[in-house]
């Protein structure tokens, strides 16, 4: 915030010796994410030796990026999110089952735990088909490993942090086999079956019709500019290897784990803190579900105000602050050259909390993402999940986790403060906004 607030919404400076820019200007992210995405795809360089991460999307470049993101597209398609519908629900159930144990607590509990609990047992179920309960067995050995590969794969872990300042740096890690995972910890998530990924292996080899329409449906939610979608031959029917497979489903644990968990935290804190936004909420919910017990794959698109809060959240408190991407030749940028190997930062916290585009940023204001509020507004000027090609690839599962969990905790119970609730908050200074404190809430039964 300091550094636009002073210089203003372009701003320079280096990382060790590399060159980056600071963006918050909209049209330049417009031609940075979307217009001339083919020399932007990139994000900033890092290499793992464990076969995990090195293969997931979060660190292939290229077209070998895009081949693999081509396969994937599918599992987050409407059919597939559909059929994940029962596993969220089942969690859901279970995450009031847990929380309804907290009422009459007056001293409040903290609620990340119990999200943290939720959205580990829908990635377990989802992607790894276990079924575990995260909150009352905390030494199952999935949630005792899953645990610590979240752990290690922080901005403080020293290797990663030094690989951004010092470029050159990967290469020694790799020689000395330095990673980010744990051996152990990959080999048992290498031992566990992932069946949730193992649909892409399939649909690549034998499902192309399938493939195909859950890219379709990925460029309906964010079109890629012209040429983005071809791949290289070197990479076309070759479906996934193993260590991809493996690799994306480290990732999307990893991705959807804590980002998920926090999110519903600060909308559970937020609901807390504005009681008739909650009890709009839970009114709409009460409308649509009526009597029955489980939130449907049709039931979501019948709660807009619920999916306002939802957004709104994700203004306040994006999941990540910030976001890179790294210049692959020499370009002109509305005026501003830069360098091939430049980092561009794209700061996502600050974009969101820009009083020209959101008055009283730190208010939360569902109504500011009413269809006709959002007709005028810079789509650059909000964007949790990123934008363009390159943006999240689980961006519907995570919407879809928060709605469906959120719809079964406020039909059935109402979340209030305590004298431990802290308002305003303090974050640590990390790329992810976490709390200094534990939120700390209470819940009544309706």
């Amino acid at each position: 915030m300091y550094l636009v607030q002073e210089y203003g919404k372009v701003v320079g400076y280096f990382m060790g010796s590399r060159p980056c820019l600071l963006v918050a200007d909209h049209d330049m992210l417009k031609t940075i994410m979307v217009t001339d995405f083919a020399n932007f795809q990139n994000g900033r360089k890092f290499s793992d030796t464990s076969r995990s991460l090195s293969n997931s999307l979060l660190l292939l470049r290229d077209d070998h990026w895009k081949y693999v993101r081509s396969l994937l597209a599918p599992t987050f398609s409407s059919a597939k999110l559909k059929q994940m519908a029962s596993h969220i629900n089942a969690c859901a159930k279970l995450l009031v089952k847990n929380l309804d144990k907290q009422v009459g607590n007056k001293q409040g509990f903290p609620v990340g735990k119990f999200t943290g609990a939720f959205t580990m047992d829908v990635i377990a179920r989802t992607v790894f088909s276990l079924e575990v309960d995260s909150q009352l067995d905390p030494n199952n050995p999935f949630v005792v490993h899953a645990s610590k590969a979240f752990t290690d794969v922080s901005i403080t872990n020293p290797i990663i942090f030094l690989s951004m300042v010092f470029p050159i740096l990967p290469a020694l890690f790799r020689l000395l086999k330095l990673s980010v995972i744990p051996k152990s910890t990959e080999e048992f998530f290498n031992n566990e079956r992932v069946d949730f990924l193992q649909l892409i292996m399939n649909a690549s080899r034998e499902d192309k019709a399938d493939a195909a329409s859950g890219e379709q449906e990925e460029r309906k939610e964010q079109p890629m500019e012209q040429g983005e979608g071809e791949t290289q031959s070197e990479y076309k029917g070759k479906g996934l290897s193993h260590d991809e497979v493996l690799g994306n489903a480290m990732l999307f644990f990893l991705a959807g784990y804590d980002t998920t968990a926090t999110t519903l935290t600060y909308l559970m804190y937020s609901l807390a803190l504005n009681p008739d936004c909650q009890q709009n909420a839970a009114e709409e919910v009460d409308k649509v579900l009526g009597q029955q017990d489980e939130v449907s794959y049709e039931m979501l698109s019948q709660l807009p105000y619920l999916d306002m809060c939802i957004q709104e959240t994700l203004r306040m408190f994006p999941p990540s602050i910030g976001m890179d991407r790294e210049v692959k030749c020499d370009v002109t940028v509305n005026g501003v050259i830069l360098p091939e190997n430049a980092i561009v930062t794209i700061p996502i916290y600050v974009l969101h909390h820009d009083p020209e585009v959101w008055p009283e940023p730190d208010k939360f204001d569902p109504e500011r993402f009413t269809p006709e509020a959002k007709v005028d507004r810079n789509p650059f000027s909000y964007m949790p999940f990123g934008h363009g090609p390159r943006n999240c690839l689980g961006m519907r599962l995570a919407q879809q986790e928060m709605k469906m969990v959120m719809a079964t905790v406020l039909q059935r119970l109402r979340i209030t403060t305590c004298h431990q609730t802290q308002s305003p908050l303090t974050f640590q200074k990390t790329m992810l906004l976490v709390p200094q404190k534990e939120i700390m809430l209470a819940v009544e039964r309706r």
